[in-house]
């Protein structure tokens, strides 16, 4: 599933233009707005589910994290080793792994050792792994809603009827061949013949295109483009 999910960057204004009238971002899908329009679609509830609950496991995490400090003992050590703790507890929420344990080798053994008679050293790295997992997940659905607000905005009239009904995977394959025909346009213009002969890929692409060409949105640049894809490719593989 993870290698299906592609942040597309940005989809051209020209082939937006005659569709996009709503701007659809990542956190609009993230926070549920368009919940009646993609449940059930494009792996929605699982990444829903599995982001509200990462999000609500590093709150209650960093909750916990925040609560140490408040125990009265530490209001009794010198303001030098106070200051040690904050940079620790502040190193458990970021999202690096492991780094709990070397601040605390750095200090020192006793300073583990005194730590470690007010809060179990094990609690605390089991609290930073279950931030750093938390952080994961959420970044992975964060790529999730990318993607998928690139999907609502370029097949905008299906989303906007619910009617989003094939898999993730179908779309971004879509979204990825369009990409590649303005990339193919940018780089090449009116030079086709040099990405045909000069392009190592060009085979691949024609084949992968030739698979999904009736979902492609077409324009004469294109119909040229892959007229001369299927005269080069087709006929030498008969």
């Amino acid at each position: 599933m993870k290698n299906h999910i592609v942040a597309f960057g940005l989809i051209l204004p020209l082939l937006l233009a005659s569709t996009l009238s709503l701007k659809i971002g990542p956190k609009d899908i993230l926070s549920g707005k368009y919940k009646h329009l993609l449940a059930g679609k494009l792996e929605y509830d699982t990444h829903i589910e599995t982001y509200n609950q990462a999000v609500l496991t590093k709150k209650r995490t960093f909750k916990q994290l925040d609560s140490l400090f408040t125990i009265e003992t530490f209001s009794l050590w010198p303001i030098e080793e106070q200051k040690k703790l904050k940079t620790i507890l502040s190193l458990a929420k970021n999202k690096v792994s492991g780094d709990v344990y070397e601040q605390i080798k750095e200090y020192g053994s006793e300073y583990g050792f005194t730590l470690n008679k007010i809060i179990p050293l094990s609690d605390m790295y089991a609290m930073e792994r279950q931030i750093i997992r938390a952080n994961n997940h959420i970044q992975e659905s964060e790529k999730w809603a990318t993607t998928v607000a690139e999907i609502a905005q370029y097949f905008y009239q299906d989303f906007l009827k619910g009617n989003l009904n094939e898999s993730f995977f179908h779309y971004t394959t879509i979204l990825q061949i369009e990409k590649e025909l303005q990339e193919i346009s940018l780089i090449y213009q009116d030079n086709i013949a040099s990405f045909i002969e000069k392009d190592k890929n060009a085979r691949t692409f024609y084949y992968r295109w030739e698979m999904w060409e009736k979902f492609i949105r077409k324009s004469p640049e294109r119909d040229n483009l892959y007229k001369q894809l299927q005269e080069r490719f087709a006929t030498r593989a008969n």
